[in-house]
């Protein structure tokens, strides 16, 4: 990720963890990279990390083991037809604070790559990728015109994105991930939209979309009052 200290640190990497289908579910996993970096501390390394083909579920599993995600390979591999993702958990105060300049790097940069170069991963990876902003206040008057019919999709769409970083997406249904996600951070056409969704058309996915984003807005503001 091209920062210099990254180079004097040490790293242990997990190549490989598997668990029988019949023993599955029931925490062995999480048990045995508990162990993993008890024995990485040990040894003074900086990082344990991990890399592996990205999808929804996986991701979610090393997150609840408090790994956050750094890089997202750009071509697909082509026996899995998964991109490589690369997920660190930091051991020393030194690597804590070079994975916060890591994160942060890869979270400006997650946005124009889901919009120019990965608009065809699955809406429900990037949800889980998304769990790892952190969520801010914004002014959403803006947003809140746009979902009235008081302003075009193409004035409102940058605020939109924030908007969409800073939300809570895990309220919506499936349907409405994959909407709002393949349609305003993958930047995928609207006919594309209509056809990944069986929408009857454009007018139809643009409806949806607003409704959307009117749930989500009443949803943040019921947040922000609790």
């Amino acid at each position: 990720s091209a920062f210099k200290e990254a180079g004097t640190m040490n790293y242990a990497r997990i190549q490989r963890i598997a668990v029988h289908p019949e023993l599955q579910k029931q925490g062995l996993g999480k048990l045995f990279i508990g162990l993993l970096k008890e024995w990485a501390k040990k040894q003074q390394f900086d990082f344990i990390c991990a890399s592996f083909g990205a999808n929804a579920e996986l991701l979610n599993f090393w997150q609840t083991l408090s790994f956050n995600s750094v890089r997202l390979g750009l071509t697909q591999d082509s026996s899995s037809g998964t991109h490589s993702i690369i997920v660190n958990f930091p051991l020393s105060l030194q690597a804590e604070k070079l994975q916060r300049r890591l994160q942060q790097q890869f979270q400006q940069q997650l946005p124009i790559l889901l919009s120019r170069h990965l608009q065809q991963i699955d809406p429900l990876l990037v949800l889980a990728l998304l769990n790892e902003f952190e969520k801010t206040d914004l002014n959403t008057m803006q947003v809140q015109n746009y979902a009235d019919n008081n302003l075009p999709y193409e004035f409102i769409e940058f605020q939109l994105i924030d908007f969409l970083l800073s939300s809570y997406l895990q309220q919506l249904s499936k349907q409405q991930q994959k909407l709002v996600i393949g349609k305003i951070l993958q930047n995928n056409s609207w006919a594309e939209i209509v056809k990944q969704l069986n929408f009857t058309g454009k007018k139809e996915a643009q409806k949806a979309l607003k409704q959307t984003i009117k749930q989500l807005l009443k949803k943040e503001e019921n947040h922000a009052l609790r």
